[in-house]
């Protein structure tokens, strides 16, 4: 017996005093008789094994220009003129890693399994750096509602008292005119701080290359295995 799997039973003269050795030749279908006996652990290696796919992916762009009819040649923002645009594809090859052979996991839950220390660094820095540019737009979103609307009050204002039938600021022609003035700048660069730009976003790409994530995937594979009691060269039929 081995591993409680019988392989091979025969009746067997033992003499006294004397040494008497039976050999099992470990054939494929001594092999097969032992996997067979594992149906939990091969289905629960099955489960766990991780894999790391390669998949095609496409970009589709286009880009064009305005032209103009009157002056070939010179491009044109507005006006009479032409729209000429070119569509693209280009192809590209992304990689993602696989559990159990059908749950798509991130590279955080790979790094817990295969104890890499270098992805949480990795995402750890780009949060840190996330933090600060989402602090710093919040700084300017800030900084332009403070500037706008006392500039928009202020302009408001002006306008009131110079569109009235009865000014009520006596202030004189040029000092409202400036100060009007101020406020519509003001107003400008406020929104234009407000608007300029997206949020940023937490989208950090690949926090590990393809071959490493390959490398630890084989090793975590070969650990499982030796865990479970299966073969090294032991893979489960697809």
């Amino acid at each position: 017996m081995k591993d409680s799997v019988i392989l091979y039973g025969e009746l067997v003269t033992i003499q006294t005093n004397k040494l008497t050795t039976v050999l099992i030749k470990n054939s494929s279908e001594v092999k097969n008789k032992l996997l067979e006996s594992k149906t939990s652990e091969i289905q629960k290696y099955k489960n766990n094994k991780l894999d790391v796919i390669l998949s095609q992916n496409y970009v589709t762009q286009t880009k064009g220009v305005s032209s103009s009819y009157y002056f070939p040649g010179y491009y044109i923002t507005t006006g009479t003129g032409y729209y000429n645009s070119v569509t693209s594809t280009s192809a590209y090859t992304d990689w993602k890693i696989i559990q159990g052979g059908n749950k798509v996991i991130s590279e955080m839950e790979f790094a817990k399994l295969t104890g890499d220390k270098n992805i949480e660094e990795n995402y750890n820095y780009e949060q840190a750096n996330y933090q600060k540019k989402l602090k710093a737009y919040n700084k300017r979103i800030n900084r332009g509602i403070f500037i706008a609307i006392p500039s928009i009050i202020i302009s408001g204002i002006i306008l009131a008292d110079i569109l009235g039938s009865k000014p009520f600021l006596n202030m004189s022609s040029t000092t409202e005119a400036t100060v009007g003035t101020i406020g519509i700048l003001g107003s400008v660069v406020g929104y234009s701080m407000v608007m300029k730009g997206d949020p940023p976003t937490f989208n950090y790409g690949h926090l590990t290359t393809v071959e490493t994530a390959s490398k630890e995937a084989y090793e975590y594979n070969q650990a499982l295995k030796k865990q479970l009691g299966l073969p090294e060269s032991f893979e489960p039929h697809k």
